[in-house]
């Protein structure tokens, strides 16, 4: 089952997912729309499959990013 949040953008890296490895974003939708939409994947195979399929098509703001590691 794959989970969706949505927080407020400055709490985004207060966030810490269960699985990192298998979390994307992306920016909220709208002119003013701070908000960052957080979803985490049933395996790291489906979320990447889900942003190759998005990088062939036409570029915009709102594509899913994987989740930022820290080193």
């Amino acid at each position: 089952m794959v989970r969706t949040l949505t927080l407020p953008g400055g709490r985004m890296m207060e966030h810490k997912p269960a699985h990192p490895e298998r979390t994307a974003y992306r920016n909220g939708r709208g002119l003013l729309n701070f908000d960052v939409e957080i979803r985490e994947w049933t395996s790291a195979g489906a979320m990447q499959t889900t942003i190759r399929m998005q990088d062939r098509g036409d570029p915009n703001s709102y594509r899913w990013k994987p989740w930022p590691t820290q080193p």
